[in-house]
């Protein structure tokens, strides 16, 4: 089956830049959310890499080393769906949360930098380097699970207010899409919702919000591509439209026509093509 996984833009409501702020402030830590493309959406304030961090990807290092292993983890915490902690190449601590609509990953927010001992890690031999090291901020293990336990409340009311959503043109359009690619096929809810990576009750809920439901949005879909066929294809059969749309007959097709729009294939080919 073709894979027509959702994979738009996101939009942020501006409470959420607030809130990475305050978190980065509160925390004294950089803070910032990425795009599943491992592409910087939103900054929290003053979360620039930190001197020690840069002193090491110029002399020990190198920043490509240290992309390379960020987006390792990036994929790991986008696939598995939970928050992780992991150490950086540098002896830091990183905290990694995924971001989720519909149940589907839409990024990730980073904090971290965080230093993790009191023991200096034996390849800092300067003294500059264990100066920088030293002024990173301590956290035991106990205030890391602290941390990671907040983080995870600021994501669930990210979630519960709906502070990050695709668009909402965009994430329809999506759902439509795998449906008109299958028309001529039996399309079930669970196919859809796999494609849109999100669970079937999650789709149903959508499509409430949006005033149809599952069958309705199929079966309009499947209505509108008979039309065009009907009036764009005029030598072709109605037998052959019936089929590629996925209605079981061309029977079945004139029943559901003559319900829904009130007319049969055959009298609205009529009538448009006078």
């Amino acid at each position: 089956m073709k894979n027509t996984s959702i994979k738009p833009n996101v939009i942020l409501n501006p409470k959420v830049r607030q809130l990475l702020n305050d978190f980065a402030a509160l925390m004294k830590l950089p803070v910032v959310f990425f795009g599943t493309d491992y592409s910087e959406i939103e900054r929290g304030q003053n979360s620039a890499c930190s001197p020690y961090c840069s002193l090491m990807q110029k002399e020990h290092f190198g920043l490509d080393a240290c992309v390379a292993l960020d987006k390792a983890k990036h994929a790991e915490c986008m696939e598995k769906k939970e928050i992780m902690f992991y150490t950086c190449h540098a002896g830091l601590g990183e905290i990694i949360a995924p971001v989720k609509v519909l149940d589907n990953v839409v990024g990730v927010i980073v904090f971290g930098q965080l230093r993790i001992s009191k023991k200096i890690p034996p390849f800092l031999q300067t003294r500059e380097e264990k100066r920088l090291y030293m002024k990173r901020p301590l956290f035991s293990s106990e205030e890391i699970k602290s941390l990671q336990n907040m983080l995870q409340m600021l994501l669930d009311y990210i979630t519960e207010k709906e502070l990050v959503n695709y668009p909402q043109d965009q994430r329809m359009m999506s759902i439509r899409q795998y449906i008109l690619h299958h028309l001529g096929q039996k399309i079930s809810l669970s196919d859809v919702a796999k494609a849109s990576n999100c669970s079937k009750s999650t789709l149903t809920h959508l499509l409430l919000k949006k005033g149809t439901s599952f069958s309705k949005l199929v079966m309009e879909a499947r209505l509108e591509r008979a039309e065009e066929l009907l009036l764009q294809e005029p030598e072709l059969a109605q037998k052959d439209i019936a089929r590629s749309c996925g209605f079981n007959t061309p029977f079945y097709m004139a029943r559901v026509f003559r319900k829904l729009r009130n007319t049969t294939p055959g009298q609205l080919r009529k009538e448009k093509l006078r």
